[in-house]
């Protein structure tokens, strides 16, 4: 038996299906859920869950492709990329939180000057600086700032600068 809340939460690709189908033979596997209950062995439940899952196949690749739709239209068009915050920004990415320039501006002059990526991550620790999500530095975290194509403005879509953002470079 296995419990779901809906088949199409369970698979969405019909070869996950299918693999499930392939265990069923062996095991006699019935899933139950809210819209009732598939028998695995039975031909019309098969039949009813290959059209379920074939839809919400359908359903997530339209998801997939208006998500890149609208990764590309924010890239074209200059705005940041969305996720975690930046350090140094607010959580859209547009503004400067100047506390945090300071700080990273603090960065690529001791670096520029030779302090060494571990110095700096030490000096930050010491001093109680968190990061952007309130933790302790590391050298890989002070090593994605002094790489960080974001803190210049410039917009970076798949690995490639496409040009300047429309926000303010630290």
């Amino acid at each position: 038996h296995i419990v779901v809340y809906h088949p199409d939460r369970l698979m969405r690709q019909p070869w996950d299906l299918e693999e499930l189908l392939k265990i069923s033979e062996e095991h006699g596997i019935i899933l139950h859920g809210k819209s009732g209950n598939r028998d695995l062995s039975d031909p019309d439940d098969r039949h009813y869950l290959r059209g379920e899952v074939a839809h919400a196949c359908r359903s997530s690749d339209d998801t997939s492709r208006r998500l890149k739709d609208a990764m590309v239209d924010r890239a074209r068009d200059g705005k940041p990329q969305t996720g975690s915050r930046r350090y140094g920004y607010t959580k859209n990415g547009m503004e400067i939180i100047e506390e945090e320039a300071v700080t990273i501006r603090w960065i690529f002059e001791s670096f520029l000057n030779g302090m060494s990526l571990k110095a700096i991550t030490a000096d930050l620790n010491e001093r109680g600086v968190p990061t952007a999500q309130g933790k302790r530095w590391h050298a890989t975290n002070v090593r994605k700032l002094l790489d960080s194509r974001h803190v210049a403005g410039i917009r970076v879509f798949r690995g490639e600068e496409i040009g300047r953002g429309i926000w303010p470079g630290i």
